[in-house]
């Protein structure tokens, strides 16, 4: 493979990129693993020493020779797996002047011929560390398969991303975490170069300053938000933004500072979510701030949202502030949250974000019915069990969609009874007020949860009852997500 001209040693090998060997195949602890542990770890000084293709060429030449790798790993332990079978099945000989008379020969460990039930459990024993072997190294080929379509397109996502992707084949996050974690070690490189990062816990990026720093400048993970509240106060400039890093450095201010050309301010639910809009740039699309607290929102980000809240009104500007949560009971109580924060916690008790405007993910944007400017279409609606339901929701459902559980019915039903109670005359929005309502009805009449990552699944184009484009084995292109959002902000879809 080519590398970096100006440099004195290889790193990559390219005499290793063939298919491993019978002979260099073994299996530790479950895990498939063969020629690629030889190789060195491709750390910082390994990626400065090489060209980007290069170390593009290497990353998929090992993670295909991990690939034969497990294959061949498997076709020989179901050959060895059958030869064993076929020798307990047949009629053994016995010679008893080789087993001292006896009518059963000596325990052979690879030849053993007791039931799957014995009290020895030794052929259970090996069955399920057969079974463990392979479901395990299903589960890192169905991982490396996301890795490597992150790694051909130049997309990086996080954990959580790929977590959501592969929802069905996994139980839980901490599973996939540790898929990738067995993969890093095996081979022998970062995550980042797989193209998958850690998620963490409250971010802001965009078009704003910390301290005199540009967040602009950070990576797609964002800046983690502070705790200190007086490292959470916002200010506002007096001047177009400014490309020098020492952007209010001069007056000392310790907090953020918004610039006047920001138009939005985009709450996010999720770290994938934010990651990915980072990850595409969006505020260079449009000028925004990204904020999000990784599900329900923290103290830090109540208080940073209401801060950049407060100074907008100060200053008179029109910046609307916007969230883009799940279509789910979650979504709704996280959207209540940010809205008129019902927590109980001291520090955020007088954080709220009360213009906070709701974008999506709503019913317009997951249904095929209904007219893109229209949220007042109906729905067919009957009565399953005494709750309402739609009638055919397999029609209508653009998304892919997860039915409602039990917990699911019961919370948004205390939901809507609380913005009933809590909305009726309210002041503040009257009308936004009530559309979030028939949302939330609209939500418990469908019975139905999607997640704003099947937007990734099916693509975006002409979203929101429009016709879609991709399938659901595709990726969206980079971009794609991020032109969807910036349609929608700009036709003012929010609510």
């Amino acid at each position: 493979m080519g590398m970096a001209p100006d440099t004195s040693e290889t790193c990559f090998t390219t005499d290793e990129a063939a298919a491993p060997s019978a002979s260099s195949v073994a299996v530790r602890d479950g895990l498939p693993c063969g020629t690629w542990q030889t190789h060195p770890f491709i750390d910082e000084s390994t990626v400065a020493a090489n060209t980007p293709m290069a170390l593009k060429e290497e990353i998929i030449r090992r993670m295909e020779v991990f690939v034969l790798t497990a294959i061949h790993e498997i076709v020989a332990s179901t050959k060895g797996k059958q030869g064993r079978d076929n020798k307990r099945t047949a009629k053994p000989r016995v010679t008893p002047a080789v087993h001292g008379g006896g009518g059963e020969p000596p325990y052979d460990e690879g030849h053993c011929r007791c039931p799957n039930t014995c009290s020895a459990g030794r052929c259970t024993t090996s069955k399920r560390t057969h079974q463990s072997r392979l479901w395990t190294t299903r589960q890192q080929l169905l991982v490396l398969r996301q890795l490597y379509t992150n790694t051909h397109n130049g997309i990086i996502c996080t954990q959580r991303d790929v977590y959501y992707q592969l929802s069905r084949f996994f139980p839980d996050q901490g599973c996939v975490n540790r898929i990738i974690q067995q993969l890093v070690q095996q081979l022998a490189m970062p995550r980042q170069l797989l193209g998958v990062v850690p998620g963490t816990r409250g971010c802001v990026g965009g078009l704003l300053s910390f301290q005199g720093v540009d967040l602009q400048r950070y990576s797609s993970e964002g800046f983690p938000l502070p705790t200190l509240q007086e490292e959470l106060c916002v200010s506002w400039s007096g001047a177009q933004y400014r490309e020098s890093e020492d952007v209010g450095s001069s007056n000392g201010f310790k907090g953020f500072e918004l610039h006047n050309s920001v138009r939005y301010i985009l709450v996010v639910e999720k770290h994938s979510v934010f990651f990915r809009l980072m990850e595409e740039r969006v505020f260079e699309r449009v000028p925004c701030v990204l904020l999000t607290s990784q599900g329900f929102p923290t103290a830090s980000a109540l208080s940073l949202l209401m801060n950049m809240q407060e100074m907008i009104s100060a200053v008179g500007a029109n910046v609307p502030l916007v969230a883009l949560v799940d279509f789910n009971p979650s979504g709704l109580l996280i959207l209540q949250q940010y809205k008129h924060n019902t927590g109980r916690m001291h520090e955020s008790r007088c954080s709220a974000a009360h213009s906070l405007r709701w974008l999506g993910l709503r019913c317009r944007h997951i249904l095929s019915a209904g007219s893109a400017e229209d949220n007042n279409y109906p729905l067919p609606v009957k009565t399953v069990a005494g709750a309402p339901s739609l009638s055919t929701p397999e029609r209508v459902v653009r998304l892919s969609s997860q039915p409602f559980t039990g917990r699911d019915d019961a919370v948004i039903s205390n939901i809507i009874a609380r913005w009933k109670s809590t909305w009726r005359g309210c002041s503040d929005g009257e009308e936004a007020c009530r559309t979030w309502l028939r949302e939330a009805q609209k939500m418990q009449q469908l019975r139905i949860k999607v997640d704003i990552e099947a937007l990734y699944e099916r693509g975006t184009s002409r979203l929101g009852g429009h016709k879609f484009t991709g399938s659901s084995s595709q990726s969206l292109f980079r971009g794609d997500f991020s032109a969807w959002v910036c349609r929608g902000l700009f036709r003012r879809d929010y609510i």
